[in-house]
């Protein structure tokens, strides 16, 4: 393998994992907006998902650019990673998942 094909690699691998993360913070935004307690948070959290889901689409056209398939079967454990996160989290208190999620994000 070359130094170039090495690179590309890399890169795929790290779009790949980047994709997968974008996509769990667009699931768990959505979770949270049944969690939220007045219209503006509401609001920004789908915003935050709608801008999450961006990103997580413009990850999967540089992948495609790069000649990398869709991997079918990555986005499956985002979304269950995020259902499992919002079910444990239900008892914990909304401002510590908020700041939980914020971590996530950055």
């Amino acid at each position: 393998m070359t130094d170039r094909t090495n690179d590309i690699a890399t890169l795929i691998t790290q779009l790949r994992i980047l994709g997968q993360l974008t996509r769990t913070e667009a699931q768990v935004a959505r979770l949270r907006v049944a969690q939220a307690s007045t219209d503006a948070v509401r609001d920004e959290l789908r915003q935050n998902a709608a801008d999450a889901d961006g990103r997580a689409t413009r990850i999967a056209a540089a992948l495609r650019d790069l000649g990398a398939l869709p991997d079918p079967v990555t986005p499956l454990f985002g979304r269950v990673a995020a259902l499992v996160r919002g079910a444990l989290e239900q008892a914990q208190p909304l401002d510590e998942a908020v700041l939980g999620d914020l971590a996530l994000e950055h």
